[in-house]
């Protein structure tokens, strides 16, 4: 068996400080507590916040685990690394489900860098709540204002992953299949 290494002990043993002190198992504060952990801590967090493991406790949309995150900055979390966490994520990260003001449900599959408000989607459920027949993908921000579809879908909201059951892998190789793109998540400049 091999020794792990140092640097990921510690984090495995800081994760659950907290940036005011008052977490455990030490108490450090501040700049005592590993950078890694403090990162990693805050991704535990918003990971939680979006995937409960309490059953009594509803999952948060990414939009609402990212207000937690910055709700919690200089308690819990050091105030410029919430911050870059969640600008790092964008407004609509990969795998948000977002409610379409046409009555579809869908999901984030790629982000546009230019327009972030915009992102591509997979539409996975009608306005009846029925799964589409057809696998659809839409790039928001590539949709004419005057199109003669009479369809340019904007979002409403972001909803809750508990109520679908979503497979990003799948779902991003089916993208992969139709289309021949391969969507991934950009590391934004000067995230972490």
């Amino acid at each position: 068996m091999s020794k792990m290494h140092k640097e990921v002990i510690q984090i495995i043993a800081c994760q659950r400080e907290k940036f005011n002190g008052t977490g455990k198992p030490k108490g450090l504060a501040g700049e005592d507590i590993p950078l890694l952990a403090r990162i990693t801590s805050i991704a535990t967090a918003y990971d939680l916040a979006l995937n409960p493991l309490n059953r009594g406790r509803d999952a948060m949309s990414s939009s609402e685990a990212a207000r937690f995150v910055y709700s919690q900055r200089g308690r819990a979390f050091q105030d410029e690394l919430a911050v870059h966490f969640i600008e790092s994520l964008g407004t609509y990260p990969l795998g948000t489900i977002l409610q379409l003001d046409t009555g579809e449900v869908a999901v984030v599959v790629d982000q546009d860098d230019k327009f972030r408000l915009k992102p591509k989607v997979m539409v996975i459920t009608y306005e009846e709540g029925q799964p589409p027949e057809e696998k659809r993908v839409i790039s928001l921000a590539a949709q004419q204002p005057d199109s003669t579809d009479g369809v340019n879908a904007r979002i409403l909201k972001d909803l809750s992953t508990a109520s679908f059951n979503i497979d990003m892998k799948e779902i991003q190789q089916n993208i992969s299949d139709w289309t021949g793109d391969h969507p991934q998540a950009q590391a934004h400049p000067g995230a972490f």
